[in-house]
């Protein structure tokens, strides 16, 4: 068999191959599977993520009658009513000798006409009791801890004891370090509480 009798049965054998192949796909392949949209996987939902908070879990005691239980919409005006007095007792009790009365701006925001005025003497006397201005006199607060030790949603009026940590430092001294007990009574107005006096222990 000569060279062109072995190409020409080569390339009848590649064909006889490509039209089998071709027979086999319009038979055997199923057009109506092909056409089917894919079928998607199910959506996985995310569980719900839980709620933190940076109100500590700490027992509150309620005004309610005996045997009425406390609902949930209790719970969140006590938690309204302690979280506006820690933030009062931080931004409060956090001052420096050398930002004035400006740093003592925003709160107005958390008391009553009548506790306006009691701020104002304190800070009046804050600021008048620094002597040097040139060395650095800052005394931190923060809040550690606040407990709702009554509260009457009928005449919006709460009190809050919250536990405070506070640093009092002076240049480089070793900062004094207390631990005050403040009580707070708080008034609410329209949807906002506010703090009417405070007895800083």
């Amino acid at each position: 068999m000569n060279k062109r009798n072995l190409g020409i049965l080569v390339l009848i054998v590649v064909c006889a191959c490509l039209i089998g192949l071709l027979i086999y796909y319009l038979i055997f392949f199923n057009w109506q599977k092909s056409n089917q949209p894919a079928t998607l996987a199910p959506a996985v939902t995310a569980p719900a993520a839980t709620l933190i908070t940076n109100t500590p879990n700490t027992p509150a005691t309620t005004t309610v009658a005996p045997g009425a239980p406390v609902s949930f919409a209790d719970d969140l005006v006590e938690q309204d009513a302690g979280q506006v007095a820690k933030i009062f007792v931080e931004r409060f009790g956090t001052y420096s000798n050398q930002q004035g009365a400006e740093q003592f701006s925003d709160l107005q925001l958390f008391i009553t006409a009548k506790m306006q005025t009691w701020v104002d003497a304190q800070i009046a006397k804050l600021i008048g009791a620094q002597a040097d201005y040139k060395i650095a006199h800052i005394v931190r607060t923060q809040a550690v801890s606040n407990r709702v030790a009554s509260l009457n949603k009928t005449a919006g009026t709460a009190t809050v004891v919250v536990s405070a940590r506070r640093t009092d430092q002076t240049g480089d001294e070793t900062p004094k370090i207390s631990n005050p007990e403040i009580k707070l009574e708080m008034l609410k107005s329209g949807k906002r509480w506010q703090v009417d006096s405070v007895i800083w222990q």
